[in-house]
């Protein structure tokens, strides 16, 4: 079970039709999977960790980057991931320590 609901991306994007419920959906699996591997955590309902506000911040910032940036090539300048981005994520970050140590 995602720790960010359909209703919550909605909410964020402003969207109140449900036409693209199944591209937030995929949006949203997107965001908390990349979250999870910058910070090398799970965040996952079930995991029993739960996931940190500045996290949430963070997976809805890139939810809404990648809705606004949904082709690969665009004619369009691309607006980058937010700064806010990192810096909401960076305390959340594991340290990765190589087997053995």
């Amino acid at each position: 079970m995602l720790s960010i609901t359909l209703q919550d991306a909605k909410n964020h994007l402003r969207l109140r039709h449900e036409e693209e419920d199944s591209l937030v959906l995929g949006l949203i699996e997107a965001a908390v999977d990349h979250c999870e591997g910058i910070t090398n955590r799970d965040f996952s309902s079930d995991a029993g960790e739960p996931m940190p506000p500045a996290v949430k911040a963070a997976c809805l910032l890139l939810i809404g980057s990648l809705y606004e940036n949904r082709q690969a090539v665009s004619e369009k300048a691309l607006t980058p991931v937010p700064l806010a981005f990192e810096a909401l994520l960076s305390p959340h970050r594991t340290k990765l320590y190589p087997a053995g140590s």
